[in-house]
């Protein structure tokens, strides 16, 4: 019964969040738009992508599909391409904190013992992907 419990919890939270994210976003971001601040629309758009992170969490759901509705709920606003204009210049340092904290992740100790069989697949990988790439030009 347990499953069913959290998944029934996980369905609710999900459609709180998305009802949320439909009722709330036009009118926030139509409010943001009027003040014709850049940094107001990066700020609201890092708030929305967290906020719904935290919401997942909140809910025992892994915060990256909060991140990945927020994701979905303002593609479909009509102000998606001034929110993704203004978060480009952003956009690198959240890729690199993403894989910081990634790598951060890492069991070295796990790593260690099959390093020669890591290095040998990307290697192999490398040389597959060079000879498709070959032989596709």
């Amino acid at each position: 019964w347990t499953l069913a419990e959290a998944g029934l919890k996980a369905t609710v939270a999900l459609v709180i969040l998305l009802a949320a994210g439909r009722l709330l976003l036009r009118p926030l971001y139509r409010v943001i738009a009027g003040t014709g601040n850049a940094e107001l629309f990066i700020a609201a758009t890092l708030l929305v992508v967290l906020g719904t992170a935290w919401g997942t969490a909140l809910a025992g759901l892994p915060m990256a599909l909060g991140a990945f509705l927020a994701g979905l709920m303002l593609a479909g606003t009509e102000y998606r391409h001034q929110i993704e204009a203004d978060i480009r210049p952003v956009r690198g340092v959240l890729l690199g904190l993403f894989f910081i904290s990634i790598g951060m992740l890492v069991d070295v100790g796990v790593v260690l013992p099959l390093l020669h069989w890591i290095l040998l697949v990307a290697v192999a990988l490398i040389a597959v992907k060079a000879l498709l790439i070959l032989g596709l030009c």
